[in-house]
C-alpha cells in the first residue's frame, strides 16, 4: 500500500484574518516553497514560454506525444487501482529482496532452479509471460489505418476483451 504523504501543516485562516493578511500568508507560503519565483518566471516569459511549446506541438514528434500521452492516459483509467497497488507492491517487495539478498556471486543454477518451483514464481512468470503473450499478438496482427486524415487518433480500449479466436498458439 502507497505510504501517505509527509507535508508540513500550515495553520490556516483564523475568523479575524482579513483577505489582505490571508493573501499575504499565501504570498509567504509560495514564497518560502520556490513556487512564486517559478510562477514569476513562467509569467515574466509566458509569450516566449508558450510560443516554444507550441512549436514543440506543431511536429510531428509533438502530435506523437500529444497521443501517446492520451492512450497512456485512457489505458491507465481502465485499470482498477486496487490491480495497479498489488502489482507495484509484488515489485517493490521483489526489489527490496533482490537488493537484501544480493552478493558478489550470482545464485548457482540449482538456487535457481528452486526459486522457478515456488508456486509464487511460477505465477509470476505466467503473469509475466501472459503479458508478453498479448505484446507479441499485438505485434502480428495487421496494423489498422487509425488516422482520421486531419491528424486526429482513434484509440480503441480492449482492456478485459478476450484474444481473438483465430490466435495461433
Amino acid at each position: 500500500m502507497a505510504e501517505p504523504l509527509k507535508y508540513r501543516s500550515i495553520p490556516g485562516p483564523s475568523p479575524r484574518d482579513t483577505a489582505r493578511q490571508e493573501i499575504d500568508a499565501l504570498v509567504e507560503v509560495l514564497h518560502d516553497s520556490g513556487a512564486l519565483r517559478m510562477l514569476r518566471g513562467l509569467v515574466g516569459r509566458f509569450p516566449e514560454v508558450m510560443g516554444v511549446m507550441l512549436e514543440r506541438l506543431d511536429s510531428d514528434a509533438g502530435v506523437n506525444a500529444l497521443s501517446n500521452l492520451t492512450i497512456a492516459a485512457s489505458a491507465l483509467l481502465a485499470v482498477n487501482a486496487a490491480r495497479t497497488a498489488r502489482i507495484v507492491t509484488g515489485l517493490r517487495e521483489g526489489l527490496d529482496s533482490a537488493l537484501a539478498n544480493r552478493s558478489h556471486r550470482p545464485p548457482r543454477r540449482l538456487q535457481l532452479l528452486a526459486k522457478l518451483n515456488h508456486p509464487d514464481t511460477r505465477r509470476g512468470a505466467f503473469a509475466v509471460l501472459t503479458i508478453l503473450e498479448s505484446i507479441g499478438r499485438q505485434l502480428r496482427l495487421e496494423p489498422e489505418d487509425k488516422s482520421g486524415g486531419d491528424g486526429t487518433v482513434t484509440v480503441t480500449a480492449t482492456a478485459g476483451q478476450n484474444a481473438p479466436a483465430d490466435r495461433k498458439k
